[in-house]
């Protein structure tokens, strides 16, 4: 049996057209946006939901969760529900561990969603460029359930970290972006990760290039799209790209575009679609879904 995705979808305020922060809603607002969407796409209700998973670099709280605050406002107190903190990778972290849940029969819907509600005064990201660019309110969902005939679902995935490059700040209180190897060089780690993913993901699944009909990362603009697909050596058009700006939802940025991608029918049933995803070079992961 595997797992497929019966239904996407996402959610961005409206003031997300100007990348300051919405306030008076928070995270859990956005993801329960998104995955009513997902739901209402799927044909099902909240009370066919026995499991969420919440991916998030920015939650409600320390405590709870978000996912417990998500799984209360859809109405579904007493099912099982933890975040995941895998930053800009979190989403297919938390896909991986829905799959094996529904494949092994533990639940039969599983609702994965990512999102954050990003706070004032964001330091800018270590890739470079406008802190807006990499995260910004929104939330993106997925609802996965069981798919017996085993033609359609998740074929394979992939998870890796290596914080081998992290430094922890100096004890006289230096700056906490004085922890990251230059921008250059982490952006050029990034782009060796999301390869070896590709790469990984491809062989993992018996694949080549012109098996995928898309690839989908967290790349976001046309621009950063455009260079990941020379890098990755991903034929043109086959690299999703637009999200785009002014800002990418950040850890939301891959189901977002997932279901931008769907809705838009440049891919449909049948269609092999390759995620993929990094977190500061530090977290890598890939998902391959036949959709």
């Amino acid at each position: 049996m595997l797992a497929r995705i019966a239904g996407t979808g996402s959610y961005l305020p409206e003031a997300a057209a100007d990348p300051a922060p919405v306030v008076g809603e928070v995270a859990s607002d956005f993801a329960l946006a998104a995955s009513c969407r997902a739901l209402r796409d799927a044909g099902s209700r909240s009370a066919d939901v026995d499991c969420v998973v919440w991916a998030t670099q920015a939650a409600d709280y320390d405590a709870p969760g978000t996912a417990c605050l998500l799984a209360a406002k859809l109405g579904r107190g007493g099912i099982p529900a933890f975040d995941v903190r895998g930053g800009t990778s979190g989403f297919l972290y938390g896909l991986a561990v829905a799959d094996h849940f529904v494949r092994l029969g533990t639940y039969r819907a599983v609702l994965v969603a990512a999102g954050e509600s990003v706070p004032p005064g964001l330091d800018p990201p270590p890739f470079g460029g406008d802190a807006a660019l990499h995260a910004a309110d929104g939330a993106g969902a997925v609802l996965l359930v069981p798919e017996a005939r085993e033609m359609r679902g998740v074929l394979g995935a992939g998870l890796h970290t290596d914080a081998s490059i992290w430094r922890p700040p100096s004890r006289d209180g230096a700056a906490a972006g004085a922890a990251w190897p230059a921008r250059r060089a982490l952006r050029r780690e990034g782009f060796r990760r999301l390869r070896e993913g590709v790469d990984e993901a491809l062989e993992s699944c018996g694949l080549s290039f012109s098996d995928v009909a898309l690839f989908v990362s967290n790349a976001g603009s046309r621009r950063v799209a455009d260079v990941l697909a020379r890098r990755l050596g991903i034929p043109c058009g086959r690299l999703y790209d637009r999200l785009g700006d002014p800002f990418t939802a950040s850890v939301a940025a891959v189901p977002m575009s997932l279901d931008d991608a769907i809705r838009t029918r440049r891919v449909g049933r049948g269609d092999i679609v390759v995620l993929v995803s990094v977190g500061c070079a530090i977290t890598w992961a890939w998902t391959v879904l036949r959709l």
